[in-house]
């Protein structure tokens, strides 16, 4: 569902993702000019272990259903709720993300945060990747 201009006065965006992502929520940008912004955009990945390759990574996880959704941030201020459960984080760029989780889980942008959340499920994952190599 949209969110409405109005209640995303209390979020102040920090960096390009972040004002793309109130655009797009706020339906004055569209999905085929967010998505190159969202996969291009570098992401904080918090990892319960120190990341060294991607099969060191341990991502941040969350129920979504009958899956779960790895937790992905737009910027390390965004994770600050989520401090205790994580003790690392790396930099990387989205779409590499995704690549590397594809298979594995889905993705949420920003957890907890209702009006700046943005999920991503395998199947769509995997049609990104597809598209985007």
């Amino acid at each position: 569902m949209p969110t409405s201009p109005e209640s995303l006065v209390s979020f102040v965006p920090t960096n390009e993702l972040e004002t793309a992502l109130v655009e797009f929520r706020a339906l004055t940008l569209p999905l085929n000019r967010f998505l190159p912004i969202l996969l291009a955009a570098q992401i904080q990945l918090p990892s319960k272990s120190a990341v060294t390759s991607w099969e060191a990574f341990e991502p941040l996880l969350f129920p979504r259903g009958d899956m779960l959704m790895a937790a992905c941030f737009s910027s390390p201020e965004r994770a600050e709720n989520y401090r205790g459960h994580f003790s690392h984080m790396i930099q990387v760029r989205m779409l590499d993300f995704l690549i590397a989780m594809r298979a594995h889980a889905g993705v949420v942008l920003n957890p907890g945060q209702e009006k700046m959340g943005y999920e991503l499920f395998p199947d769509g994952i995997a049609e990104i990747v597809k598209h985007a190599k």
